[in-house]
């Protein structure tokens, strides 16, 4: 792995993390997923989801008009890669 690159989690780990904590992670072969089951994979608030739709930076489908859809492969595609020396800093570990 290249320094500074960071890594999607796993959808396993994902839910190892979220279990204990009584969020609402689906299993890996959920391929749809909703507002708040993103929200809980990024570890980021619903507001932030729908901030990223809004923004473009993230693609959701509507369905029966209402109903926000998020493609878990679309999500994973958030995560980019970034250096300490982005912002000006050195590494938290």
């Amino acid at each position: 792995m290249k320094e500074g690159m960071i890594l999607s989690p796993t959808p396993e780990f994902a839910a190892s993390i979220a279990q204990p904590l009584g969020l609402d992670i689906p299993p890996p072969e959920i391929e749809w997923l909703t507002v708040k089951q993103a929200a809980c994979i990024l570890q980021v608030t619903t507001r932030t989801i729908r901030s990223m739709i809004a923004e473009g930076r993230l693609p959701a489908c509507r369905v029966c008009g209402t109903i926000i859809r998020i493609n878990r492969r679309a999500l994973n595609e958030c995560f980019d890669p970034f250096s300490p020396t982005d912002y000006g800093g050195e590494d938290e570990g």
